[in-house]
């Protein structure tokens, strides 16, 4: 069988290992209700609030719709969104529960669209329990993911969410005559800036680009039938069409081809390059696809297999070599954790596998790994940091500010711990013994050659000065007399001329002469009461 076809391919505008640019169609629009209990309970002060007046449970689950209702306008998501309140006096329209009040409906709710909605459901509860006290709670609820906190809702309601659309349906080929329909899914993608909306300047309303391209010769518009690229080949232009294009890319229906099975343990964790995509089957393409992909799913775990195959994610994609990594199927008490299913692994090429020298690693004496090891026993960290994409992070600014501390700065809290940085028993910290044995004197030397170099090009004065101050008279008044020996010693020697002005008319205020002139007038001042 041919599996990689007989034809001339020519390559596609994607490189290789590029990942590809899907576009995926809405399904419906998303709609969040929030059902609120307003009952007494929840009117009791709210322990965990910051600093300002007293709160209730109530305000605080206000406020967390308050910022969900923010992030959703920023994000720009197009989704509904319900208020209901339950366990009040007040009551609705005709025709609604008791003690059920809605406070925000849907806008414009069609039978038509509420079927295409997905909806979630929040509901913000004291006590799990209904209006009714002889209810069975077993019989009338199904289990619920609690929230430990507040904060905990909070953080994870205002995250952005994907959802999981399949990219595609093809079919996987495992004979020539045998097929089975599967679905395609990236489980992750790299989050990307919003595409940026032209708004009118005066009425803000979105603005629609189009490109129209004008005649040279008769100024007239052209349509796309009219528009021919070429290329130069023999001194002559090779016109060719957009069909042209699409038939040179296009190698073989999408797909995937299997190829062969080989054992679990021959494929290598470095061989994949780029984030692996998942197949699920699809009886809605093929029908019976379920029951076959269980079965070799099922032979392949059973038998430590893996399967290579060509995968063609598209008509203008490039055939590439994919390990297909069975998953089984994992469920505990609250549903499926994960489905069954196989992992497509992207294989690199003969020529993405370089061979990069690698240099001898120094080895570490045990004695130094004991104390790199105390030291990391005795840090806590309280939770892991998040690091943020640079590029989002900045476009998100744009719209709001909001501060928060740089966990990329070393934790000098953290290293001010009481385990790690006093000793105990009379034992040194683990700092101090981490830097022992790693050559802590080698750093010391080296930090007081630093400083020692720093300061040689510095003067430093030993004798003393007479320090000035302004007295309550606002003369200067001398706070300690200068020694009038030293002073005629440097006007013995005429080194008095590097006196400076400052310090001559110091001299002066201290003995109780007047400082008044240039600087040769000074030293003949100094001079006078030196000799006087």
């Amino acid at each position: 069988m041919d599996v990689w076809g007989s034809q001339n391919t020519v390559a596609g505008e994607q490189m290789a290992g590029e990942e590809e640019d899907w576009e995926l169609a809405e399904s419906g629009k998303d709609a969040l209700i929030v059902l609120l209990d307003i009952r007494k309970a929840m009117l009791s002060p709210y322990p965990h609030a910051a600093e300002g007046p007293p709160t209730t449970w109530f305000h605080a689950v206000v406020e967390l719709v308050i910022k969900l209702l923010k992030s959703k306008v920023i994000a720009n998501d197009n989704s509904l969104l319900s208020v209901i309140f339950f366990g009040t006096n007040k009551r609705g329209e005709a025709g609604t529960l008791g003690q059920v009040f809605e406070l925000q409906p849907l806008d414009y709710p069609s039978v038509q669209r509420i079927k295409d909605l997905q909806v979630h459901l929040f509901v913000f509860c004291f006590k799990d329990y209904s209006v009714e006290d002889d209810v069975d709670s077993e019989s009338s609820y199904q289990p619920a993911f609690s929230v430990g906190s507040l904060d905990e809702l909070m953080d994870g309601s205002l995250r952005k969410r994907f959802r999981k659309r399949r990219l595609t349906t093809f079919p996987l080929h495992v004979t020539k005559g045998v097929s089975i329909g599967v679905e395609l899914y990236a489980l992750v993608v790299a989050q990307r800036k919003n595409t940026p909306v032209a708004l009118d300047a005066s009425t803000n309303t979105p603005l629609r680009t189009e490109t129209k391209w004008l005649c040279e010769d008769t100024g007239a518009y052209l349509t796309p039938d009219q528009i021919k690229k070429y290329i130069d080949y023999g001194g002559k232009r090779v016109y060719f069409t957009r069909d042209d294009v699409v038939q040179i890319k296009h190698y073989d229906a999408p797909g995937l081809q299997l190829i062969c099975f080989k054992p679990s343990n021959s494929l290598k964790w470095n061989e994949n390059i780029r984030a692996p995509y998942f197949v699920y089957p699809c009886d809605g393409y093929i029908e019976g696809s379920s029951t076959a992909f269980k079965t070799i799913l099922n032979s392949m775990v059973k038998k430590k297999k893996i399967a290579l195959a060509r995968l063609i994610a598209r008509k203008t994609s490039e055939p590439r070599l994919v390990a297909l990594v069975p998953q089984e199927e994992v469920n505990d008490e609250m549903g499926q954790l994960q489905p069954s299913g196989f992992n497509v692994i992207f294989l690199p090429y003969l020529d993405d596998i370089r061979d990069i020298p690698v240099g001898a690693v120094p080895t570490v004496g045990q004695e130094k790994i004991d104390a790199a090891k105390n030291l990391i026993s005795k840090l806590k960290l309280t939770e892991a940091p998040n690091f943020e994409n640079p590029a989002l992070a900045l476009d998100e600014e744009i719209l709001e500010f909001d501060e928060s501390k740089d966990t990329t700065l070393p934790d000098a809290e953290g290293f001010g711990q009481g385990e790690v940085k006093v000793d105990t028993n009379g034992e040194k910290d683990a700092i101090t013994s981490f830097r022992d044995v790693c050559g802590a004197e080698l750093l010391d030397a080296s930090n007081s050659k630093r400083k020692s170099s720093t300061s040689g090009g510095r003067k430093t004065t030993t004798k003393k000065s007479a320090k000035v101050k302004e007295g309550a008279t606002g003369k200067l008044v001398a706070e300690e007399t200068f020694d009038k020996e030293e002073w005629a010693a440097l006007t013995a020697s005429d080194a008095i001329q590097k006196k400076t002005v400052a310090q001559l008319k110091a001299f002066l205020h201290a003995h109780g002469a007047a400082a008044v002139g240039r600087k040769a007038e000074l030293i003949d001042a100094v001079k006078s009461v030196l000799e006087g």
